[in-house]
């Protein structure tokens, strides 16, 4: 997680680099890493943030469940990521917050792999399937 001494001013910079860099590819503008070692599971929070980043970029329904885990991530920056990935995949947060407490996200996790399971992913959207 995040929190502690520098905590915040670590997540504002991670955030301003990807921001900068990682986010640009959303809009058109190319700028994502095309390493192919990046891992939604690496130990470094950097490599993660970059890797949901990659996960949107492909706008594939198939990458939606790999960022739902990583809601569950113990590094803000990375949930804050795959929050904005989802939103950006399936056109909604379905309530979840980034920094909320884990006893919130872990239900608002579950909510999306509700979600999920119910709707078996087929394309459907969370507003869709859940009337929000």
């Amino acid at each position: 997680m995040v929190s502690g001494p520098g905590g915040s001013a670590r997540l504002r910079k991670v955030m301003s680099v990807f921001a900068v860099g990682g986010l640009a590819g959303w809009s058109g503008c190319g700028g994502a890493t095309s390493r192919a070692d990046v891992s939604l599971e690496s130990p470094d929070p950097s490599v993660r943030v970059r890797s949901v980043v990659r996960a949107a970029e492909s706008n594939e329904a198939s990458v939606i469940p790999l960022l739902v885990d990583r809601l569950e991530d113990e590094d803000e920056a990375v949930r804050f990521y795959a929050i904005l990935a989802l939103e950006r995949l399936t056109g909604t947060r379905l309530g979840y917050k980034y920094g909320a407490s884990e006893a919130q996200r872990r239900a608002d996790v579950e909510r999306w792999r509700r979600f999920l399971v119910e709707s078996e992913w087929r394309g459907a959207t969370p507003a869709a399937a859940t009337g929000r």
